[in-house]
């Protein structure tokens, strides 16, 4: 098929009850992939070419302004994903929208280059940025300094855009960033120190994902969402103070923090979810605040060295293993209290929070 068959295709389903459509009764086609020399990509509702892959890995790469023809407006989603040769690439300005990191995981690039009157692009030392979002879109992977300083001004750090930055062993960033995106830092394994100061809101999921070494981090009070797996295997990380304003700990964010010895829940929690600390072997004591309705499955899971939890009556859930696999734990609960009836259940020692006396169930 032509590109301009695939064209009068999307013109025809834009014909189609936007009703229809939204009650799913004529769900959106898949988009044909078309194939131009060493390029996958595909059409836009505007008839221009989105690239979606690179299936060559060159090392000085000039991105075309045009496919067949059709004029390239946008790089999708990691298209240049592990293109391990690639050192130096060049944006044309004809690009004007990119996807998540296009060039995450090119464990040799160095060099980004776009032009500088280029309308929605822009790069600072190699690094690029989208200026209407005022985005930092991606920082090369083969850049060789261990510190960064991202600009004053940027507001947003996205997806994959330090992904697997193995150099970087400091990142500082500035009171303008309000989010960090999914997967934003995620694999950085020599990064130690991550500064943040107020104004930011949001940490997306996985956006600290296996950075073993991270010791060193404060969320400020500013933030009010901290994704699923946002710090899961941070494995030298021993202390985190979760700010007033964050209402749940998602599931999987602090699993297998090994070294982490304290954490502070604030009350504005009311969810602690699935796998939140498992195998988070060096806490010892946790208390669960008031607020908080829900424990999930394996939340504390594989904590050995836990020995002391309190749990509030407000707590109305809790999920299959929350506790298993922490041995030495004793639970701390109200009388009558559903936590109370759930460690009889499950056999998990505990004492009421208003007496020293043992109870065996």
């Amino acid at each position: 098929m032509k590109p301009i068959s695939l064209i009068l295709a999307l013109l025809l389903c834009f014909c189609l009850s936007p009703i229809a459509r939204a009650e799913g009764e004529t769900p959106a086609p898949t988009p044909e992939v078309f194939t131009s020399g060493d390029y996958e990509y595909i059409l836009l509702e505007d008839g221009t070419a989105q690239i979606i892959k690179y299936t060559v890995s060159a090392a000085d790469l000039t991105v075309p302004d045009a496919l067949d023809g059709v004029p390239v407006t946008s790089i999708g989603d990691r298209a240049f994903s592990k293109c391990s040769s690639l050192i130096s690439v060049t944006i044309p300005d004809s690009v004007m929208e990119l996807g998540a990191n296009p060039f995450a995981d090119c464990d040799k690039l160095t060099s980004i280059i776009v032009s500088p009157d280029h309308p929605t692009l822009a790069v600072i030392d190699h690094v690029l940025f989208e200026k209407a979002t005022r985005k930092l879109i991606c920082y090369p992977e083969g850049k060789a300094k261990s510190s960064y300083t991202i600009p004053q001004g940027i507001e947003e750090i996205g997806a994959y855009a330090f992904y697997m930055c193995e150099s970087l062993t400091s990142i500082t960033i500035p009171d303008s960033v309000m989010t960090v995106g999914y997967c934003a830092f995620a694999w950085c394994h020599s990064l130690i120190d991550v500064t943040i100061p107020d104004g930011l809101m949001i940490i997306e999921e996985a956006a600290f994902y296996d950075c073993t070494n991270l010791n060193d981090i404060t969320i400020p009070e500013s933030v009010t969402s901290i994704g699923p797996s946002a710090f899961c295997k941070c494995s030298s990380l021993t202390g985190v103070d979760i700010p007033e304003g964050v209402t749940a700990i998602n599931s999987n964010s602090f699993q297998e923090c090994s070294a982490l010895t304290g954490v502070t829940i604030p009350d504005s929690v009311t969810t602690v979810g699935t796998l939140a600390f498992c195998k988070c072997t060096s806490l010892t004591g946790v208390t669960i605040p008031d607020g908080v309705t829900t424990i999930g499955y394996w939340a504390f899971s594989g904590c050995s060295g836990l020995t002391s939890v309190t749990i509030p009556d407000s707590v109305t859930s809790i999920g299959s293993g929350a506790f298993s696999g922490c041995p030495d734990l004793t639970v701390t609960v109200e009388r009558d209290s559903y936590a109370a009836q759930y460690c009889k259940d499950n056999g998990i020692p505990y004492i009421y929070l208003d007496s020293l006396d043992w109870l065996n169930g």
